[in-house]
């Protein structure tokens, strides 16, 4: 007899309380969560575009809302970092895309990306997922892809 698997839970931060506290902030400054977690037991996720200190303040309280840890920099970089990417080839684990999104004020949890071990072309794929994504400062995300 076969049984289903049960799907493995969703990684998360913080308690209810600082869900419900986090998930109010965003609300109380026109800021929304849209998509979910996967329900994968590992990712590596990657929070785009970096252009304002204020990505830091936005990203503790998605984290807190949904359970996703920021980091990363905020300066105009002419390329995209890439530990993420040895990091999530080296772990065999999926790449979660992540955009902060202040023309719409949405932090969007785009669909896993699963890295094929072509760098080059899987950062062309991923920062095609960010191409619409308006930063703070839009000046400065364009020089990052």
């Amino acid at each position: 007899m076969n049984f289903p698997l049960a799907e493995p839970p969703l990684p998360r931060r913080g308690n209810w309380l600082t869900r419900k506290l986090a998930q109010s902030a965003l609300s109380l400054t026109g800021w929304r969560v849209e998509g979910e977690l996967p329900r994968v037991p590992n990712f590596v996720a990657i929070v785009a575009p970096h252009t304002s200190n204020w990505d830091f303040f936005l990203g503790v309280a998605a984290m807190y809302a949904v359970g996703l840890a920021p980091e990363g920099t905020r300066k105009g970089e002419s390329q995209w970092k890439t530990g993420f990417y040895q990091i999530a080839v080296g772990a065999n684990v999926p790449i979660l895309p992540v955009a902060f999104d202040y023309g719409a004020r949405v932090v969007r949890l785009l669909p896993l990306f699963k890295p094929g071990g072509n760098l080059d072309d899987d950062i062309a794929t991923l920062s095609g997922f960010f191409r619409d994504v308006r930063g703070k400062h839009p000046r400065m995300a364009s020089a990052a892809y």
